[in-house]
């Protein structure tokens, strides 16, 4: 489906992705010919590739982060479009694939959203994501939905469009991973309207992902962090019992795996260990910022 229209702009975080970037560039011009790459001080030659496919490549001289990039990809965003324009933002490492723009920018265009999301989860899609790491995304979806009302199946896909009016209202500040959910969470406070697609990402194969998981996770912790202190202690009490939840299904699934295999999973073990050591922290944080605001009432009155 092609769908070339003068009102879309594509953004492409980019790190080291010259395997890839010429097809994603060549794929998303099928639908716009406004593709800007931002190379996040990539060292080999994506500026040069990309560049050579047809985009407008921006270039960090140092690596920001992935939520770095967005800042750069929603400034520039904001001097080249007009109010009835969309952004559509795409990783560039090939998973996103160019022919779902359509798919994913048609809330946005055509059903009054203000941000649209491929979800890899939806009815519909297809993905072959590692089941830890969905695992990891669903705690993700159930923190925002009940402490940010915000409800959504798949808050970790870098695959949306937005609005321009979404893009005026948004200001991405958390320069790792973590800015998915920033962005989110200040779409709920903005009243922004948020709509998902089912879309296809395949992953592959041969790549050891755990470290990238590890500082995804914690740069989305953090964020998930600063919105439970801008929030007040309940939502540190509340936190901590899901962490507290999440530790106790970890541990009874790598314990029903020994069982019948009689192999520990490290991943699972590391995993129970960490989220209960996060719940413990969350619970003791909470204790202590219900006793400061007391101890704030009992001095002011």
């Amino acid at each position: 489906m092609v769908c070339r229209l003068r009102k879309l702009v594509v953004g492409i975080p980019a790190l080291d992705e010259g395997d890839y970037i010429h097809n994603v560039v060549r794929g998303a011009l099928l639908h716009t010919n406004q593709v800007m790459v931002v190379d996040d001080g990539s060292e080999d030659f994506t500026k040069q590739i990309a560049e050579n496919a047809g985009a407008t490549v921006l270039r960090h001289p140092k690596t920001k982060g992935y939520g770095g990039a967005l800042q750069t990809i929603f400034r520039q965003a904001l001097n080249i479009m007009n109010p009835n324009d969309i952004l559509i933002t795409m990783d560039g490492d090939g998973q996103h694939n160019p022919e779902d723009i359509p798919k994913v920018m048609y809330p946005v265009q055509e059903l009054g959203a203000d941000i649209s999301i491929g979800s890899r989860f939806l009815k519909g899609a297809k993905t072959n994501l590692e089941k830890g790491r969905k695992f990891g995304i669903d705690a993700i979806n159930l923190t925002l939905a009940k402490f940010a009302q915000v409800k959504v199946t798949d808050s970790q896909s870098g695959f949306r469009a937005y609005s321009h009016k979404a893009v005026l209202a948004l200001s991405p500040t958390v320069l790792g991973m973590g800015v998915s959910v920033e962005l989110l969470q200040q779409a709920a406070k903005t009243d922004l309207i948020i709509s998902e697609v089912p879309i296809t990402i395949l992953y592959r194969e041969g790549i050891d992902r755990s470290g990238i998981s590890l500082i995804h996770g914690s740069s989305v912790l953090g964020s998930i962090i600063q919105f439970t202190v801008e929030n007040g202690a309940k939502w540190f009490l509340l936190l901590s019992f899901a962490f507290f939840g999440v530790a106790a299904l970890c541990t009874l699934y790598a314990l029903n795996f020994f069982r019948l295999t009689q192999y520990l999973i490290p991943n699972y073990v590391v995993a129970a260990i960490g989220f209960t050591m996060m719940g413990q922290l969350f619970f003791f944080t909470s204790i202590s910022l219900y006793l400061q605001l007391r101890l704030r009432e009992l001095m002011g009155s």
